[in-house]
């Protein structure tokens, strides 16, 4: 318990550093927490034994806050090449790869950065400082509450692998 305190205090003080960084920084600190939780999905799924996965994964993090920046019509290419990437690869390693984990990669190398993206969105708006906060505080929150309640009633893990 003692742990998870010191954790979250490091943890809260460090985003609420960021959160009153300027643009440039939260941007960098976007990508990082794009290519961590990308990594860790990735883990979960084995794709990470996959290289065309992972690097796709890390250009997608690192263009994805900068995607603003471009002229509006590289969007649709960008994607198009990524869908053109990851169809190559399956027809290739047709053996070891189903449609199904192409889809669930693209769709995670676009969620995921297009999220973290938003948070530099959210901080220009007007109290975007304070628009910033809610999804990490919900997820704390969350994340919070269901220690504690896993802590009182106890008994068996819902999901032994995720506990």
């Amino acid at each position: 318990m003692i742990k998870r305190l010191r954790t979250s205090v490091v943890a809260i003080a460090i985003l609420f550093v960021i959160m009153f960084s300027p643009p440039e920084i939260i941007a960098v600190c976007a990508v990082i927490l794009s290519i961590m939780c990308l990594y860790e999905i990735f883990k979960v799924y084995s794709y990470q034994k996959k290289p065309v996965f992972m690097i796709l994964g890390a250009l997608s993090a690192l263009t994805m806050p900068y995607i603003d920046k471009l002229d509006s019509k590289w969007g649709s290419p960008i994607i198009l090449l990524y869908v053109f990437i990851l169809s190559v690869y399956m027809i290739i390693n047709s053996d070891k790869v189903e449609i199904k984990d192409v889809a669930m990669v693209f769709f995670i190398i676009l969620i995921i950065p297009f999220c973290f993206s938003h948070i530099i969105y959210l901080r220009n708006l007007d109290f975007g400082k304070f628009y910033v906060w809610l999804p990490f505080i919900g997820a704390f929150l969350t994340d919070t509450m269901a220690y504690f309640v896993g802590s009182i009633v106890g008994g068996r893990k819902l999901c032994e692998n995720l506990s």
